[in-house]
Formats: structure tokens, sequence, C-alpha cells
């Protein structure tokens, strides 16, 4: 990539994207063509068309989805699945009637089977079905990944696929039913400690998760986009947490006094989910945001922009 060259970014405004946009902005990009839920609508394939044929990016960060969390998964399926391959699929048919160098799209560690827990590697993507608890969101991940093996053996044009595993950052989705694990924690224990509650965790203590922060995110798909060895690869941390590890740092910056409660959910958890990083890191990435430091500025930006913040 150059520092002229057009570079398109879906969901520019959340999480990974915004992370993405200040990233590039660092690096002296000056041609950065910002898309969002409130400039375009993607589920409309007309938009979409129209916005690549003006704009003729050279390359496409794609990090826009519908998602809801562990939480809303379970009641949102038929949103989650049809609105995520009508985005995808419009992306994609647009991108035929342009001249793109190269599209990176952003899966999720949701399309590996629940019997894989630990060192997953990029190979495993298609073993069995996706992990029950997330299928559908997981299930449009996978098809996309097909949608883009077909358009570079039809077409010739180049892609990475990246498997993401936990983010975490400012600009999250705190929502406290739809949000992934971190932000939704984080804004439990700001409200059990605005309200004098006690802090209500769902699931169970000794579940493990590897947490990564969006800046480290956001310098990792630049250098999978930048890379040409691999078309799929895994991005995450390596460090890995038990749940009630992220819970007792949560507690510590929110300075919460109160005691926690553990409940009992009859949505069922990820266990554990740990994968491979060998390809990350054999392009040069590595992890600079410790969990305490990630969960400083989480907070810290929520607390700043608390009546703005998605929740």
């Amino acid at each position: 990539m150059q520092k002229n060259d057009k570079i398109l970014i879906t969901g520019s405004t959340g999480l990974l994207g915004s992370a993405l946009v200040k990233n590039l902005r660092d690096k002296k990009f000056k041609k950065l063509i910002l898309i969002n839920s409130k400039n375009i609508n993607l589920t409309n394939l007309n938009s979409v068309k129209r916005l690549l044929l003006k704009q003729k990016p050279k390359y496409i960060f794609h990090c826009a989805n519908k998602v809801f969390g562990f939480g809303g998964n379970q009641s949102n399926k038929f949103e989650m699945l049809n609105e995520n391959l009508l985005i995808n699929s419009n992306l994609l048919k647009a991108v035929l009637a342009t001249k793109v160098k190269k599209i990176l799209f952003v899966g999720s560690t949701a399309v590996y089977n629940e019997k894989l827990k630990y060192n997953i590697s990029e190979d495993k993507i298609f073993y069995r079905k996706p992990h029950s608890s997330e299928y559908y969101y997981s299930l449009s991940k996978r098809i996309m990944l097909e949608q883009l093996l077909a358009l570079k053996s039809f077409y010739k044009i180049p892609y990475v696929y990246v498997i993401m595993n936990n983010l975490y950052g400012p600009r999250d989705n705190f929502d406290i039913n739809t949000g992934h694990v971190v932000p939704s924690l984080i804004h439990k224990c700001f409200l059990a400690k605005k309200n004098n509650k006690k802090f209500e965790v769902w699931g169970n203590p000794n579940d493990r998760r590897c947490f990564l922060f969006s800046s480290d995110a956001s310098e990792a798909l630049y250098r999978c986009m930048k890379q040409n060895k691999y078309d799929v690869i895994n991005v995450g941390s390596d460090k890995e947490y038990k749940i009630s590890d992220l819970v007792k740092a949560i507690k510590t910056e929110l300075s919460f006094k109160g005691s926690i409660n553990w409940t009992n959910s009859n949505i069922k958890t990820i266990k554990r989910r740990n994968i491979n990083l060998n390809r990350l890191k054999k392009i040069g990435f590595k992890e600079k945001v410790i969990l305490s430091e990630g969960i400083n500025k989480t907070v810290t930006w929520l607390e700043s922009n608390y009546k703005s913040a998605r929740k």
C-alpha cells in the first residue's frame, strides 16, 4: 500500500474500524474512505455499487458486520445471518466492477467448532459445524470465506481473511445484554458501583479467553494486508486469562468494593478458545497492550463518553 492509495474501511466508527482509521492516519495514509451505517446502507446493493464506482478504492478493509454479542446471539439468529450475508455479498459483487488490488475481510473465531479448544490453526476452519453458541453468526463468516475463495479462483482478486479472537477497547458496544464479554462486564460493574448493587457475572469463572486490545488489532490488520504469504490468518492475543481474572481487573480499575454474583445462565458458554498465532507472528506482529492497561484505557473512554457510548 502506498500513502496516496485510496483505502476504503467499512465499520469505520466501530471498535475495530475506528482503531484502524487512527492507525492508518498515524502512518500518514491520506486517502481514507470511511464507511459506516450512518452514511451508507451496506444491505442495499445499488448503494454499495455506486459507492465503489465513484470512489474506486485500491484496498478495502471490511470491518462492518451485524453482531449481538454473548446474550443477543440467541435471540437474533435470523437477523444476524441474513444481514451479514447481504452485507458481505453486496460488497463482493460491487468489487467486481472496480479495480481493487486487495481486500481484507474480518472473520471471527466463532467459525471454529466447539471441540477445538487449544492452539486452533487456520486449517481447522471447516472442521465440523461452527460453535453452537454462535452458530448463525459464525455460519455467515464461513460463507464469507467461501465467497472470497470463489472470487479469487474466478476473478483473480487477492484477499486476506482474518480470523479475529476476542477484542475490546474504546467505542465498543457496552450493552450488558448484547455486548461482548469485556465491554458488557465493564458496564455491569460500572452500574453496580453507581447503584450500590452486586456485580452480576454470567457463566463460569474458570472459563478462559484471550483478549486483544483494539489498537493492537488494528496494527495486526495493517500487517495482514501488507503481506502476501497467507490468505487466512488468525489474529488475537497469546495471553490467556480466566474470566475471574478479567472480572478482578475490571473490579480493581473501577474501584468496586461490592460483591460479585456468578449466575448460572441458560446461554451455553464457550469454555476455552485459544488460537494458533504462528502466521501472525511470522508477519512481524507483536502485542503491546497488556490487559490491565487495556482495561484502564477502555474504562477511561467509557467514563468520558458515557452519554454517547453504545449501551
